[in-house]
């Protein structure tokens, strides 16, 4: 419980040291604390509790610069600006025009990477109702874990107590952000 959990940071100095592990039936991915930490918390919670000491920096467009990066792989002709969304199941309704061609796009990616063996790994998983858009979450969740464990690795990061979140990273803003990005 979160009283439990203050006490204990009270008692151990202001930091307590957590354990993360992947998502439910994962080995890569997204970072979730184990038991219960400064992740799990509200977010007008967790800026009381860290008193204006940190700041949480994202990842702009996370997914899409990930998906970009795969295909990338793939394709060296391929954009870099990908915008909307891949998780309408029956299809992408719009009259904006390259809003449709950006989901035909989408659309072709996800099944040639759903056809790629490199991939194969992603596809099982409990998702009965749409499992390709499931497939392609895993992927990019993969490649924004391995990113921000990157930043998260840098000397200056670690000096700066950097927390996993999601796609960001809380870290001190007494940090020179700039050594990090």
């Amino acid at each position: 419980s979160i009283r439990i959990w203050l006490k204990n940071v009270i008692e151990d100095g202001d930091e307590l040291e957590k354990q993360y592990r992947y998502g439910a039936g994962r080995l890569c991915g997204r970072l979730y604390v184990k038991d219960f930490g400064v992740q799990s918390c509200q977010q007008r919670l967790r800026d009381f509790i860290l008193d204006n000491e940190y700041v949480d920096i994202d990842m702009n467009n996370a997914h899409f610069r990930c998906l970009s990066h795969v295909v990338s792989q793939w394709n060296k002709s391929h954009p870099d600006n990908l915008l909307v969304s891949n998780k309408k199941k029956k299809g992408f309704h719009t009259s904006v025009e390259w809003l449709k061609k950006l989901w035909n796009e989408i659309n072709v990616i996800r099944e040639t990477l759903w056809n790629a063996e490199q991939y194969s790994e992603f596809k099982n998983g409990r998702n009965t109702d749409n499992p390709k858009s499931s497939f392609l979450n895993k992927i990019l969740c993969k490649v924004e874990a391995r990113i921000l464990q990157i930043a998260i690795r840098t000397e200056k990061c670690n000096d700066d107590c950097a927390i996993p979140m999601f796609d960001g990273i809380l870290i001190r803003k007494t940090a020179k952000t700039s050594d990090i990005a």
